[in-house]
């Protein structure tokens, strides 16, 4: 977890970078990137199954891969980034299995340490609510946009994510928290 804090730095400012159209499209893909590698190391420190580490780094290679190669040759419109979205999906639902997977594992595990006190369930929980519900909303991306959805008075595919945005980052602080008692295993 010591990678939380530069982490959440670098979200923070891609984010303001991402309201300035001239670099917003740069900073999209370089945060994506950036999650993508981050949340792999993450659950790559977590999982115990060498197998399944091994799918981990090679899916994380794999989707930072394919968010370059949109970046410099298939997104070239830049005012929808449909490869962007195509990238986003199939991460979401990748990195939603393989938090599903450790919280299966934790919950079948005999351990004896209650699933609450450990930070990789707040990590899981948070990334599984998190990434499955935002795939959800960005699949039904065109619909939102041509239904006029609103929520709030925001266009629904703009104010579900920055919602679910508090609880994953609330998650993650407490598995910070947490991890001064029970820390997280290094792969190593």
């Amino acid at each position: 977890m010591k990678w939380f804090l530069p982490f959440l730095a670098a979200i923070s400012l891609g984010e303001l970078l991402s309201h300035n159209n001239s670099v917003a499209f740069f900073a999209t893909y370089l945060l994506s990137i950036l999650v993508v590698v981050f949340y792999g190391y993450i659950f790559h420190c977590l999982i115990r199954t060498r197998l399944v580490k091994f799918l981990i780094i090679v899916l994380t290679i794999g989707f930072s891969a394919s968010y370059m190669i949109s970046f410099l040759f298939l997104d070239t419109g830049r005012d929808f980034m449909f490869y962007f979205m195509i990238n986003f999906l199939c991460f979401g639902v990748f990195i939603t299995a393989i938090s599903l997977s450790y919280l299966y594992g934790l919950v079948v595990s005999e351990e004896g340490i209650f699933p609450l006190r450990m930070p990789g369930f707040w990590i899981a929980f948070g990334v599984t609510i998190f990434y499955s519900c935002t795939s959800v909303i960005f699949a039904l991306y065109p619909i939102i946009v041509a239904e006029h959805l609103l929520l709030f008075g925001i266009p629904l595919h703009r104010v579900v994510p920055r919602l679910l945005c508090i609880l994953l980052y609330s998650s993650l602080s407490v598995a910070i928290i947490l991890c001064k008692k029970y820390p997280i295993e290094s792969p190593l």
